[in-house]
């Protein structure tokens, strides 16, 4: 059962719109515990997410600079990932001659449930793989961070390229792996 509460402002003579959620998700169905002591009925995810153009470069609504925020936290003893962090800011490429495009800048933090980082020591003096079986590497299991940039280029009618670049530190959220640069290209075809 989800219930949001939202506003969206609009700042300014350049009408400067943001919009701003706080919300909750309850979900009663029955969950196995992370600890793999027995199971809950029940799973809550908190979360407050917010985006306000700062600067307009053009008449439609995401024609600017836009800064984004958000915050989530779920319920640690069922949820492997109990809490995300992220912030950023995205706009039109005009200032490159192209204002179909957008460029993006992100940077993530994650942490894990405290219940999953519990249960990795056991896993492992057992044999298992760290995590419960969420194929992490061993090691201490406790947050990961990503810095992003995305570029999307509409390169024809209905044709985009995105040139991804990420650098995570602390992949699977251990000590053991070391820090990664990650390059990615999606391409799109819509008709």
């Amino acid at each position: 059962m989800p219930v949001e509460l939202g506003w969206q402002p609009s700042f300014g003579p350049q009408q400067l719109i943001g919009h701003y959620k706080i919300g909750v998700d309850v979900d009663t169905s029955r969950y196995p515990l992370l600890s793999g002591n027995g199971a809950t009925s029940g799973r809550r995810m908190y979360y407050l997410l917010l985006d306000q153009m700062l600067w307009r470069t053009g008449r439609a609504d995401t024609d600017g600079l836009i800064a984004f925020a958000g915050v989530v936290h779920a319920d640690a003893a069922v949820t492997p990932l109990a809490n995300h962090v992220f912030g950023g800011v995205v706009t039109t490429a005009a200032a490159l001659g192209r204002p179909q495009d957008t460029i993006g800048l992100e940077a993530s933090w994650l942490a894990l449930s405290s219940a999953l980082t519990a249960a990795a020591p056991i896993d492992l003096s057992l044999g298992l793989p760290a995590a419960v079986g969420q194929g992490a590497a061993p090691g201490r299991l406790a947050h990961e961070t990503i810095l992003e940039w995305i570029y999307v280029a509409f390169i024809w009618q209905g044709v985009a390229l995105s040139p991804d670049v990420q650098y995570v530190r602390h992949p699977g959220a251990t000590g053991h792996t070391p820090d990664a640069l990650v390059l990615g290209l999606r391409s799109s075809v819509q008709f």
